[in-house]
């Protein structure tokens, strides 16, 4: 079947059985990709692969840098950037590209309802905290404390324009992002290599560097939370960086809108603090269903960099 012409640069830490699966949806496309780029940390060597077109890139651990890396390694314009833990439909690769082609933009996403999920209460505590706030139209958009609005509803044919989006799958016009710069912002990994917003500022970036950005529908995929399950520490790392990263994000992409005016400045200021307040609560309440001191450690840790109390990861 004819279709878009494409690369793959995917991130990896270690060869695993979710791997596996990932490079065996690929195989299973409807328009296979030309070639498969695994950017792997500095101190992992490469392993055997039994498909003809992959090969390794090393760079710095980190999802913005290895995203940079591979963004910067692969050879064909249309490129789609994956986490090592996602399953595709057989025709999600062409269904993205062909939507960034169509669409004529540099960055599409898909509409993924899993990326605010949870129960009714979760979603209205949420909502409460400004930690994720339903809206029935747009792509997401970033609230002054550093949360953002989700939409409940399918975006139209055409997408909604976004200005950030779940990084577990990315459709990318990659010499737009290299213009733009792909390096993204690394003080968003000061805390941990898995922070949560890196991914989401990436996209931010190439919208305020002038680039499209669209969220789009009909994109069928699983996110099987592979690196969160290889990490024996995961509780520490998620909320270190949700404390930190969030902050972080405000101060670097949100408070500068709010600079110019005083009452602006108070407002985002209230609304960080009542975001990190919700953390702090949500922190306290997995450490009590989880037994573990983690999820409360990881806060009081990532605070710590918030207030300058801390210069050196634990």
């Amino acid at each position: 079947m004819t279709g878009p012409c494409y690369s793959v640069a995917l991130r990896s830490v270690r060869d695993n059985a979710l791997l596996r699966r990932t490079l065996a949806s690929l195989a299973q496309q409807s328009v296979l990709p030309r070639e498969i780029v695994i950017v792997i940390p500095l101190d992992v060597a490469p392993w055997p692969v039994e498909w003809d077109c992959v090969r390794f890139v090393q760079a710095p651990r980190g999802m913005v840098t290895q995203r940079a890396a591979g963004i910067r390694s692969v050879r064909h314009r249309l490129t789609l950037l994956m986490d090592d833990d996602i399953v595709l439909s057989h025709d999600a690769a062409q269904r993205l590209l062909r939507a960034l082609v169509e669409q004529q933009a540099d960055c599409v996403v898909p509409y993924w309802r899993e990326g605010w999920g949870g129960s009714r209460t979760a979603r209205l505590l949420n909502a409460f905290w400004g930690i994720a706030v339903p809206r029935n139209a747009g792509g997401i958009e970033y609230l002054p404390g550093g949360g953002y609005y989700y939409p409940l509803t399918e975006p139209p044919l055409k997408g909604w324009p976004t200005l950030g989006g779940a990084g577990a799958l990315i459709g990318v016009n990659r010499d737009f992002a290299l213009a733009a710069g792909a390096t993204g912002d690394t003080g968003l990994q000061a805390i941990s290599p898995y922070a949560l917003h890196d991914d989401g500022a990436l996209i931010l970036s190439w919208h305020q560097g002038g680039g499209t950005c669209l969220m789009i529908p009909g994109i069928k995929f699983e996110h099987l939370g592979g690196t969160t399950r290889l990490a024996p520490d995961r509780f520490y790392m998620a909320y270190q960086s949700l404390a930190y990263n969030h902050w972080y994000f405000w101060r670097a992409y949100l408070k500068p809108d709010f600079s110019r005016d005083p009452l602006g400045v108070v407002w985002a200021r209230f609304s960080l603090c009542h975001y990190l307040t919700g953390i702090a609560c949500y922190a306290l309440l997995i450490s009590l269903r989880s037994r573990t001191m983690q999820p409360i450690r990881g806060f009081v840790s990532g605070l710590l960099y918030c207030l300058g109390l801390r210069s050196v990861a634990p």
